[in-house]
Parts: C-alpha cells; sequence; structure tokens
C-alpha cells in the first residue's frame, strides 16, 4: 500500500501542475489582442510616407486609381519606417480614405475663412484640391503656338528698310535731273518722300493688326482649352465618386453575405 501510495501522489503532482498551464494560457490573446490594436494606430511619419507613396503612383497614373500592387508597393513603403506596426494594402487604402474625408472637413472650413492647423492639409490639397490640374495642365504659351514669324510678320523688313528709301529717291531723282530749277521740282520730291514715307508706315499697320488678330485667335484658343481642362476635371471627379460609390456598395453587400453565411452555419 505504500508503494501504492507513492505511485498515487506523483499521478496527484501531476494534476496539479497542469491547472497553472490552462490558467496561464489567456495572457498570449490578450497580448495579440493589444497589437492589434496597436497596428491601428498611424504615427505622423508613417502617414506622411503614405500620403508620398501615393500620391506619386496617383500623379504617375494621370490621378487614376491605384491597383492592387501598387497599393502593395505603398504598404511596402509604410512599413520600410520603424515607428509604425505593420500594415496591410487594405489598412493603408482605409487611411487614405480618412484623410480625403478629413481633407473634405478641413477645405469647407478654409472656403469659410478660418485658418486650419491641420498638417497633412498642403499635401493633399495639391493632390486632390480644386487647383491640382492648374500646376500640371497649362496650356502651351503663345510663343510655343506660334512661329516667330507669325508672332513678328513683318515688322523685321520696316526695321530693314526704315526711311532709306525715300531718302536715296530724292538724292537719286536730284542727282538725275540736275538741271531742273528747284521751284519746279520741289512739290514733286515732296510727294515722293510722303509716299516713301506712308508706304513702310502702312506695312507696319497691316502688321500690327494682323499680330493683334493672330493673338486675339490664340487667347480664344486657350480659353476653350481651359474649358475643356475644367469639364474633364469634373467629368474625372464623377467618375471617381461614382467609383467609391461602388466599390463601397460591393463592399456591404459582400458583408452581408458573409454575415450571413456565418449565421446560416451556426
Amino acid at each position: 500500500m505504500e508503494d501504492g501510495e507513492r505511485d498515487h501522489q506523483p499521478g496527484k503532482g501531476n494534476l496539479t501542475l497542469c491547472l497553472p498551464s490552462s490558467s496561464v494560457a489567456p495572457p498570449p490573446n490578450n497580448t495579440s489582442g493589444g497589437a492589434a490594436t496597436r497596428e491601428d494606430c498611424w504615427t505622423e511619419g508613417a502617414t506622411n510616407t503614405l500620403i508620398d507613396s501615393w500620391g506619386h503612383r496617383y500623379l504617375n497614373l494621370n490621378r487614376g486609381n491605384l491597383k492592387q500592387k501598387q497599393w502593395r508597393e505603398v504598404a511596402d513603403a509604410v512599413n520600410s519606417r520603424s515607428d509604425c506596426a505593420h500594415k496591410t494594402d487594405v489598412q493603408c487604402k482605409n487611411r487614405l480614405d480618412t484623410l480625403k474625408k478629413k481633407y473634405k472637413v478641413e477645405k469647407a472650413k478654409v472656403l469659410s475663412g478660418a485658418a486650419t492647423s491641420w498638417t497633412f492639409y498642403a499635401k493633399l490639397d495639391g493632390l486632390i484640391g480644386p487647383s491640382r490640374n492648374k500646376h500640371h495642365q497649362l496650356p502651351q504659351p503663345l510663343s510655343q503656338l506660334l512661329p516667330l514669324q507669325a508672332l513678328h510678320p513683318s515688322a523685321p523688313k520696316v526695321e530693314e528698310r526704315g526711311f532709306d528709301p525715300g531718302t536715296s529717291g530724292s538724292r537719286d531723282t536730284t542727282e538725275s535731273c540736275p538741271n531742273v530749277p528747284a521751284t519746279s521740282g520741289g512739290g514733286g520730291a515732296k510727294k515722293r518722300n510722303r509716299a516713301d514715307l506712308e508706304s513702310p508706315l502702312r506695312e507696319l499697320a497691316g502688321a500690327i493688326s494682323k499680330f493683334g488678330e493672330v493673338y486675339e485667335r490664340m487667347e480664344t484658343a486657350k480659353q476653350q482649352q481651359m474649358m475643356e481642362l475644367e469639364r474633364q476635371r469634373m467629368e474625372f471627379s464623377r467618375d471617381l465618386e461614382v467609383q467609391r460609390l461602388q466599390l463601397f456598395m460591393q463592399t456591404q453587400i459582400e458583408l452581408a453575405k458573409l454575415e450571413h453565411a456565418k449565421n446560416g452555419s451556426t
């Protein structure tokens, strides 16, 4: 019996050792829960990296939507920092949506005359603000749209000729008719000089008039181009909003299906 009691006593000791191990099991779950909470935290540096990485690809796509692979690259850029927990591409998308909503609120404050102290306002305003196209899609200047000769059609000719024709003409007339009395030839020389002076002036006036017409046409074309760019911007904004709503609705439908399937299985 003593031997049997000795064999039975170690068994009880084994049972008592198992009890603490089961009571110690919950702390790792609590620790993992704390880690999940920290993953949702965004530092200012990580948010800056997110905006820079997303904005670079956003502009390269002509302000188009990023694909899944590009979102992974954005997440990799954020994860390269040491001051932030690991982020997935979905978390980066959600964070950017939150920033866009915050930007709309701050933009409304600025338009109402209030000042904003939000750190990321300037960056987002340059990327998705109403004035973003002005920095990336400006009409070509007049000097590039028109050749040099069209800008200055005949002004160089007037400068080259100057008033030499009148002077040389009067000199030739005097030298070719040395015996003509001064009183009889003075009126004809004055008329010829006046005609020689009026000819380049008429050319200059015509050149200025043509230049004015060309400039007016170019200004009209520039205004039309600006209107077309504004129309394209509005269409793009509308399409982007429609895509965002479609994505939101699709996500809600998928979540509802998952919830329904979960309830059906239970």
